[in-house]
């Protein structure tokens, strides 16, 4: 048996020719966060803010706090934030009908595609231990500071205030 090894930049364009061919709109459909996802969203926002908020379709706390992340979206239009399922990816499209329903269906989503979910934890945080909702803010040199527990727009704001001061 002859083993192919294909590169990461490989597999994410063949799933964008499989999530145009499929017809979804959304980027979940072709975001499939393995080991190195984070070091990749990370890279494309070099000297920018970020938000990362890490949620479950089975979370209460998590679907309350999307809400709570299209008005944010809706208030203050330059903010960066990228969504990560703990879900597996074979979820996907229930992943991507509880996005849009929340009116986060163009967001730049992810979901775990790594049987390892445990290894996918340690990668984002050594420190997180799985409890969601979890959310990291990122300031422009991306030092973070994360969250554990329900996410507030308080806290968002004052997140905002500190990496975007007027």
């Amino acid at each position: 048996m002859y083993r192919i090894l294909v590169s990461r930049v490989t597999v994410l364009f063949l799933a964008l020719v499989l999530v145009a061919e499929l017809g979804f709109a959304t980027p979940l459909s072709a975001a499939a966060f393995i080991s190195g996802s984070l070091s990749e969203i990370l890279s494309i926002r070099k000297g920018k803010p970020l938000m990362v908020v890490l949620w479950s379709i089975d979370c209460p706390s998590c679907l309350h706090e999307l809400g709570l992340l299209k008005k944010i979206r809706q208030k203050y239009k330059n903010s960066d934030f990228v969504l990560i399922s703990t879900d597996d990816i074979s979820l996907q499209s229930e992943i991507r009908e509880v996005l849009e329903r929340r009116g986060l269906g163009d967001i730049e989503s992810w979901a775990f595609a790594d049987g390892n979910a445990q290894r996918l934890r340690y990668e984002i945080d050594p420190q997180w231990y799985g409890e969601i909702p979890r959310t990291y803010f990122y300031d422009a040199e991306h030092n973070r500071v994360s969250l554990s527990g329900t996410l507030t727009a308080q806290h968002i704001e004052a997140w905002l205030k500190t990496v975007s001061p007027k």
